[in-house]
C-alpha cells in the first residue's frame, strides 16, 4: 500500500513539475510583421570586415517578441545578383527576439540580394533587399574621402 502511493506521488510530482509547463506552453510564431536594421542593408556603402544588419521578431499581432527565446524562425540568404562571388552569411540568435544577420563577401559583386524569410518561406518586411552598386570584399583598402564619407552618412 505505502509503495503503491508513494508511487502515484512520485507520477504526479513528475507530471506536475516537468511534463505540464512544456504542454501548456504555447509558442509564439514570428510572422510577416518582423522588420531588419542596419548597416548591412546597404553595404555598397560602407565596407567593413563583415557586414551585418539586426531582424526584430514580432507576432501576428504586431507585437515584439523581445525577451522570449524562440526557435530559429528566419533563413538569411545573400546572393550576388548576377555572376559569382564568395560570400558567407550567417544568423545569430540573441535570445531575446533579435537576431544578428551578418555576412562577409571575399570577392567584389556587382550587387546583392539579401533575403529573410520565415521558416514557412514567407518574406519579412522590406525583404528581399536588393542592392543595385558594386559591393566590395571586406579586405577591400578602400578609402574615402571626407566629402564622400559625409555623404555616404
Amino acid at each position: 500500500m505505502v509503495h503503491s502511493t508513494v508511487t502515484q506521488l512520485c507520477f504526479l510530482i513528475t507530471h506536475v513539475i516537468f511534463l505540464k509547463p512544456h504542454i501548456s506552453a504555447k509558442v509564439v510564431e514570428p510572422s510577416q510583421k518582423s522588420f531588419a536594421w542596419g548597416p548591412g542593408l546597404r553595404p555598397s556603402s560602407l565596407v567593413l570586415p563583415v557586414r551585418y544588419f539586426f531582424i526584430q521578431a514580432v507576432d501576428s499581432a504586431g507585437q515584439n517578441l523581445t525577451g522570449q527565446s524562440i526557435p530559429p524562425p528566419f533563413q538569411l540568404t545573400v546572393q550576388p545578383r548576377s555572376g559569382h562571388c564568395g560570400i558567407f552569411s550567417e544568423l545569430l540568435d540573441r535570445k531575446d527576439g533579435t537576431y544578428i544577420a551578418r555576412f562577409r563577401v571575399y570577392e567584389s559583386c556587382r550587387g546583392l540580394r539579401l533575403e529573410v524569410r520565415l521558416h514557412n518561406g514567407q518574406h519579412i518586411q522590406g525583404s528581399p533587399w536588393l542592392i543595385e552598386e558594386t559591393v566590395l570584399h571586406s579586405n577591400c583598402d578602400c578609402p574615402l574621402t571626407l566629402d564622400e564619407w559625409k555623404e555616404v552618412n
